[in-house]
């Protein structure tokens, strides 16, 4: 890799789960990529939203896939009648299907997960990790209300409470973008988030019912940018997520906005142009290390 521009390509491609579901993705980078990071987006948000962020790495050498969980934007069905999915489908189909694809077309190359958000709560809920080589986590978290910062515990228990279940009972998915808050997910997902969002010990207390739990076998590097003004993946709610990697190499990145010269980052405003510079180059870095 280098830290000088180089050229890549940018292709669409559909990745074939264990389902046979097809998943919408797209691979950035050159033909023979010597670190590839499959990136994991936040819950209704779409690959489109880290484009600039999977060019600026492409850029430097590391080939990244980007790809819609299934329901959600250009991996969502037309119509929408009669299709649903879990969390535990994005994980355990999705999540691997992306990981068997990296591993089949670059088994040479080292493989990082960057997961943003919910992407990289899944984690532990892979079939497959072995090949991980690096753990990137950005603005990631647990979900109990009650751990969210100010305003939105109040706004976020009464969108479980009420909206998430009326809309997906009524509607047969949750409208995201109704209340422009993303893209639509299915009812599965919702239902199921709901779920976890109102319990204190989020999903831990639901272990039992999981086919697979695997957060205490990884054991690679993983790296948390943890956003100090970030309201949901606040101190609090992040490392409640890293206790649930107690074998991981563990490295915290504290993000102060000020430090970056600007007022807010946020949940999501890490994926901005104005950090190529500055945090995704440290991203890249990280890729970069052997």
């Amino acid at each position: 890799m280098s830290s000088t521009p180089t050229s890549y390509q940018v292709r669409d491609i559909d990745i074939e789960c264990q389902d046979a579901f097809v998943l919408k993705a797209r691979y950035f980078g050159s033909e023979q990529p010597t670190v590839v990071a499959q990136l994991h987006t936040g819950t209704g948000i779409p690959q489109k939203l880290y484009q600039n962020f999977a060019c600026y790495l492409a850029s430097k050498g590391v080939g990244v896939v980007t790809f819609d969980y299934r329901g959600v934007a250009e991996s969502s069905p037309r119509p929408y009648d009669d299709f649903d999915a879990d969390l535990m489908d994005w994980a355990t189909l999705d999540m691997d299907a992306v990981y068997g694809w990296v591993g089949q077309m670059y088994p040479n190359a080292r493989h990082i997960v960057i997961g943003h958000s919910i992407g990289a709560q899944l984690l532990g809920f892979m079939p497959r990790f072995e090949r991980i080589d690096t753990i990137i986590m950005i603005a990631s978290c647990t979900g109990y209300y009650k751990d969210m910062a100010g305003r939105f515990r109040y706004t976020l228990h009464f969108a479980y409470r009420i909206l998430f279940l009326l809309f997906s009972k009524v509607v047969g998915r949750m409208p995201l973008s109704w209340i422009r808050q993303g893209e639509d997910i299915p009812a599965g997902v919702a239902l199921q988030f709901r779920r976890w969002c109102l319990t204190p010990d989020y999903f831990r207390t639901f272990r039992s019912e999981f086919r697979l739990w695997a957060f205490d076998r990884i054991s690679c590097p993983l790296h948390a940018f943890q956003i100090v003004d970030d309201p949901l993946a606040n101190q609090v709610s992040s490392n409640k997520l890293l206790e649930y990697f107690p074998n991981a190499i563990q490295t915290i990145h504290k993000i102060d906005p000020k430090d970056y010269g600007v007022k807010s980052i946020g949940h999501t405003g890490f994926f901005s142009r104005q950090f190529q510079a500055s945090l995704w180059s440290e991203v890249f870095k990280l890729c970069s290390e052997q």
